[in-house]
């Protein structure tokens, strides 16, 4: 994961999953570039199970709902995305019970009310 502090987390509703939006900064490099987002799938009780499923940048008002325990919304209203997955699968400890996570990526839309949007460029 990347290193720094998270601009967003949202845990699911039974807190097996959070999703934690990250800003990368551009550093030197100039003014035409802008800053990176990166949106992370993180089990909560294994760290070490843990999925970067967004990379964009000039990204503008994004928000993430969790609409059921494993269907996470990710919003925004304009942005460049670079990568982009739709899904995680995690393993127990045991390796007997998988958990699987769908993604789903709304462009031109905040997700809802209850979303917390941030008004990132």
């Amino acid at each position: 994961m990347p290193e720094g502090v998270p601009k967003l987390i949202v845990a699911s509703a039974q807190r097996d999953f959070n999703a934690i939006l990250f800003r990368v900064e551009a550093g030197a490099l100039g003014a035409t570039v802008s800053d990176q987002y990166e949106v992370w799938l993180v089990e909560a009780l294994n760290s070490d199970s843990h999925k970067r499923i967004l990379l964009a940048d000039k990204v503008q008002n994004i928000s993430m709902h969790w609409e059921e325990e494993n269907v996470l919304n990710i919003c925004y209203v304009n942005a460049q995305v670079h990568e982009f997955s739709n899904y995680m699968v995690s393993a127990s400890e045991k390796g007997r019970k998988l958990k699987e996570v769908r993604v789903d990526l709304h462009r031109d839309q905040q997700c809802d009310a209850t979303s917390t949007p941030l008004g990132l460029r």
